[in-house]
Formats: structure tokens, C-alpha cells, sequence
């Protein structure tokens, strides 16, 4: 095989890893994003999940974010570099990302190599 081959076949390889990575994210609820140990720690801190919610802050804070999702319950932050370009105030987005802490705040830690962001629809926003 030559080399170029087995590079491609890498590629191949490892993009198919990656997504199977995102497709077998846990699904947890914004509310449950935000349950906190004891000691004030996430309990998904670190971990890749999958979540869903409206867009209620897209491109207010510039191009790294945070962009900001809720449900009906609760919400939470998006943090990444290129993010905000992909979302629009009142989408309905679902996210596959990992879980950070920053200043006593759960958020996402949105990585364009390692994270996913899927519009589903346009939405009505929350009530404030």
C-alpha cells in the first residue's frame, strides 16, 4: 500500500471514529446539565453529551461566543471559537459537545473538531 493510500485510509478511518463518537453522545437535558455534585461540581464535567434548546443569544457578544440555548426549564452557555456564525437568534439547535466550568458556570465547550451543531428548525423564543 503506499503511503498516500494509507494516509487517506487514515483520514477515512478516523473520521468514522469520530463520528461514531458523536453519535453515541448520552442525551441529557439542559436541566440536568446543570445538577451540580456536593462540592458545586458538574456531574457531566468533562464528559461529551448531546442536548437540545432554542438559540436565545447568537452573535449579542462577537464571534467566540458565548452563544446561549434554552428549554422551558433552564439554559446554558455555548463557548467556541467560529460558533456564533452558524446560529440565529430563535433556531432550534441540538448539541453534541463537552461539558466545561468556568466561574461556578456549566457551559459547553464548543471545539469544531470534536463538537456538532445540528439546526433542526426556526423557533419561537422563550418567554422571557
Amino acid at each position: 500500500m503506499h503511503l498516500n493510500n494509507l494516509s487517506k485510509a487514515t483520514a477515512v478511518f478516523f473520521a468514522l471514529m469520530f463520528t461514531a463518537y458523536l453519535t453515541y453522545a448520552q442525551s441529557v437535558s439542559i436541566t440536568d446539565l446543570r445538577q451540580n455534585d456536593r462540592t458545586g461540581t458538574p456531574f457531566h464535567l468533562d464528559q461529551v453529551v448531546t442536548t437540545s434548546g432554542v438559540v436565545t443569544v447568537a452573535a449579542e457578544f462577537g464571534t467566540a461566543g458565548p452563544a446561549y440555548i434554552q428549554s422551558e426549564e433552564a439554559g446554558i452557555a455555548i463557548y467556541g471559537a467560529d460558533l456564533v456564525a452558524q446560529l440565529n437568534s430563535g433556531d432550534y439547535i441540538s448539541i453534541t459537545s463537552q461539558v466545561g466550568f468556568y466561574n461556578g458556570l456549566t457551559q459547553f465547550v464548543y471545539d469544531p473538531e470534536n463538537s456538532a451543531i445540528t439546526v433542526e428548525s426556526s423557533a419561537l423564543m422563550p418567554a422571557a
